[in-house]
């Protein structure tokens, strides 16, 4: 219980904080709204340059795919804040990498930290929150890996070009749907109840 609770007190923490900014820089939210201007949501930006919007999963440690956030459902993605759930399925390597055990553990992730990318008009998310009963950490989006992959691109005459996208290999049939991982019940609610609050404080600045 007491993790519980430390873990409830951060997150409201997070979301007071995070309404505080979106009240400071005036997010605006989905929602369409008559003689507003069109707001284009931000991405996510992988080493290749690649764009993204509302990933399904992020390889935390690509080095070793040992810690990773599946399963992503997305709250709000606007143009200065991305909200969602997402379960991080961590590798104990205990005793080794290879003999460890995968640990399913529910959080909230929150994308912010919105730059301009280079000759274009788009906006993109650097840092990565994720909060959860171990606490809250952030990382540098450059240093995770986004999925899925972008499909390789074809030419003209649908030829896929092996120099532009060397490392996407089509697969040969699609593989069924993984089932959602169990995860502890209570820590699930606390996630999906804070992450709803913080989105509905995004929503509520508009």
């Amino acid at each position: 219980m007491k993790a519980q609770r430390i873990f409830t007190q951060g997150l409201v923490a997070t979301s007071a904080a995070a309404a505080l900014t979106v009240g400071a820089t005036g997010i605006a939210q989905s929602a369409v709204i008559t003689n507003a201007p069109e707001v284009i949501s931000a991405v996510v930006l992988d080493p290749e340059g690649n764009t993204q919007v509302e990933p399904e999963a992020l390889i935390l440690t690509p080095a070793d795919n040992n810690n990773a956030v599946n399963f992503i459902t997305w709250l709000v993605w606007n143009d200065q804040i991305a909200v969602g759930t997402g379960v991080e399925q961590v590798n104990t390597c205990e005793p080794t990498c290879a003999e460890g055990v995968i640990v399913n553990k529910p959080v909230v992730i929150v994308l912010d930290g919105v730059e301009g990318v280079e000759d274009s008009d788009d906006q993109y998310f650097t840092e990565v929150r994720i909060s959860g009963v171990d606490g809250e950490r952030s990382l540098d989006l450059t240093t995770v890996t986004i999925l899925p992959i972008p499909a390789a691109e074809e030419d003209e005459d649908g030829v896929v070009d092996d120099e532009a996208n060397p490392v996407v290999d089509a697969p040969e049939e699609e593989e069924d749907a993984e089932e959602l991982p169990e995860v502890d019940e209570d820590d699930a609610d606390a996630v999906a109840e804070i992450a709803a609050a913080l989105a509905k404080a995004v929503a509520e600045t508009d």
